[in-house]
């Protein structure tokens, strides 16, 4: 059978829309959910609680989403790795796109009661149990498609289509509260943007119209060969792999807790006034600014990674992170417009060496046979830490009049100090992994991909 690097594959642009299209929806799902919560969700599922309270509630409800994508990212992740990281992808995005658009179609409490969190509590699950399953085989297509010299590089398209679906997000929000102004927004112009969800479902299968990869089919092949052979799995090979997984998910932490501090335990504070001078919409431009921004510096960090060393790139995004948390809220809790967006443009260089580089790390260094699983299982993790648990912690510690932004610095310079462990403890549990390979399915990714 020939390798990988011996056949021709898809074209950069085609495997690029492949891997982010996927993504988009995904993020662009809890990203909108995300901003609906702190907007409009506390009005119209928990209306006889105090604001604040409400608010917290709101955002609560939407973090249920975090709570499923772990338990998605195992059935998935098994389903991917053993049978198809295509199969798993399109049953994965249509799940997500279906409870979506069901999310906008839920009737509020003042209309059914107390049914309506309850309803949306339940969608949100299957949301997040669905899109549980979109990271892992969305990077694992991309790279193991890749030609040798660019895996790096292939890597981080399913991050850059995971910044281009907070754009979307918000956007969407943007466009639609300025062209009915926010009270129709929050009656029901709200379900405009949850509903036209399903475009996007429709754009992802469709650009997912691919052939599994070589190296998968190889994979497969490898297990179909040694079928019935009765051969045990060692126990410390399991637990080594347990210990890579566990690594992975330290590593794509900062991601999530980056992308979520600055959007979904932001965003109540500025929609209680909480910075004064700022107001919703000048905030959401700025989102959209820092993930455009983004973009590019993240797949240039995916291109200088294949080049030069992919450790050192992720050290300099957490270095970044680190120096510019303090000074990034700071500029923010000013009140100035103008500073917002400096602190904008000085978080993105870090915030995007951080994200896409990081999820191409850890896909190569994961097996092909753990590849879907473990990514899905670390990203999963990852969203739950950052993007369910430490925005909801920080708006507590805030407070109900946001007297302090101290709590997202913290946030923010702790991502930075947790790419870097992440990068170590991978580098460690990629060793132990590689020690036992002989008993593993398919030999760890050397961690240099194909450097040119």
């Amino acid at each position: 059978m020939e390798s990988p690097s011996e056949q021709s594959g898809p074209s950069f642009w085609r495997l690029l829309t492949a891997s982010a299209a996927g993504t988009v929806v995904e993020t662009y799902d809890l990203i909108l959910t995300a901003l609906v919560a702190s907007l409009v969700f506390n009005h119209a599922f928990f209306p006889d609680i105090a604001p604040w309270i409400g608010t917290l509630a709101a955002i609560g409800a939407a973090a249920v989403a975090y709570v499923g994508r772990p338990l998605g990212a195992v059935v998935f992740g098994w389903i991917g790795d053993r049978y198809g990281r295509l199969p798993a992808l399109r049953v994965s995005i249509l799940g997500a796109g279906l409870a979506t658009v069901g999310i906008g179609l839920i009737p509020t409490a003042e209309t059914i009661g107390v049914m309506a969190p309850i309803i949306l509590v339940a969608l949100r699950l299957v949301q997040g149990i669905a899109l549980g399953g979109e990271f892992g085989g969305a990077t694992s297509i991309a790279l193991e498609h890749a030609p040798p010299h660019r895996r790096f590089l292939y890597g981080t398209f399913a991050s850059v289509g995971s910044m281009g679906g907070v754009a979307l997000a918000t956007v969407t929000v943007l466009a639609t509260t300025a062209g009915m102004g926010m009270d129709a927004f929050r009656e029901w112009g709200w379900r405009i943007p949850f509903v036209a969800s399903a475009i996007l479902i429709v754009v992802a299968l469709i650009a997912r119209r691919l052939e599994e990869s070589p190296e998968f089919e190889q994979e497969r092949h490898r297990r179909e060969t040694e079928a019935g052979t009765g051969r045990p799995v060692e126990a410390l090979s399991v637990l080594k792999r347990g210990l890579l997984v566990l690594a992975c998910l330290v590593m794509t932490t900062p991601s999530g807790t980056i992308t979520f501090a600055l959007s979904t335990g932001m965003l109540p504070v500025v929609n209680a006034g909480g910075l004064q001078g700022i107001d919703i919409a000048t905030f959401q431009v700025a989102l959209v600014v820092l993930s455009l921004l983004a973009m590019p510096i993240s797949l240039w960090g995916g291109w200088l990674g294949g080049r030069v060393r992919p450790e050192l790139v992720i050290i300099i995004g957490g270095v970044l992170v680190t120096a510019t948390a303090f000074p990034v809220v700071a500029l923010i809790g000013t009140g100035s417009p103008v500073l917002l967006f400096v602190a904008i443009v000085l978080a993105a260089p870090g915030y995007a060496l951080v994200s896409g580089p990081a999820a191409s790390f850890v896909a190569a260094s994961l097996p092909t046979g753990l590849r879907y699983l473990g990514i899905g299982i670390a990203y999963a993790g990852a969203s739950l830490i950052g993007g369910g648990v430490l925005p909801v912690i920080a708006l507590a510690i805030a407070g109900e009049n946001y007297d302090t932004l101290l709590p997202f610095a913290c946030i923010l310079a702790g991502a930075g100090v947790v790419a870097l462990m992440g990068l170590v403890l991978t580098g460690r549990a990629r060793s132990a992994v590689g020690e036992a390979k002989s008993a593993d399915s398919a030999p760890v990714d050397d961690v240099t991909m194909g450097r040119s």
